[in-house]
């Protein structure tokens, strides 16, 4: 019978699994492309749906500023509700995943009932991508001809 020593054994696991782990990264760096992608293809789509009535609201005494402000606030919110979201579900499958645990291993996951220093810095990371997506839309939403969109409708 030999002794393991613990540290060893998990350092020897993390040079085992560090490959799956890097690939892990990489994919949710993906993802977070992907989505922030999709953010501003929504946008985009969104605007040209409502080109009509961001015209509307500029003839009624909306400025420039406000109704570009209405795409990025919209932009924002959307990314807030996306981060808390992916919070809720990640605890939600936290709480299911220790539960499995410690009924067939008896080890036990600890939730985390704050957000961490990482969480933190994913949620700038999302406001950011929210606002370099709604730059091109919001860009195009201060340089819009009211006349000329409100005759083409």
């Amino acid at each position: 019978m030999q002794a393991a020593v613990p540290s060893y054994e998990i350092s020897r696991l993390f040079k085992i699994f560090g490959i799956g782990f890097e690939t892990l990264t990489y994919l949710a760096y993906l993802i977070m492309f992907v989505s922030g992608l999709s953010l501003f293809l929504n946008l985009l789509n969104s605007l040209r749906e409502r080109r009509y009535e961001m015209a509307l609201i500029r003839t009624i005494g909306g400025t420039k500023i406000q109704t570009s402000l209405m795409l990025f606030y919209e932009s924002i919110i959307l990314c807030l509700i996306g981060f808390f979201g992916g919070i809720i579900l990640s605890r939600f499958g936290i709480l299911i995943t220790s539960s499995l645990l410690e009924e067939s291993l008896n080890y036990s996951i600890s939730i985390p009932i704050f957000l961490s220093i990482q969480e933190l810095i994913l949620l700038i990371f999302s406001i950011s991508i929210g606002i370099f997506a709604c730059i091109v839309p919001a860009y195009s939403v201060y340089n819009m001809n009211i006349s000329k969109t409100l005759t083409d409708e």
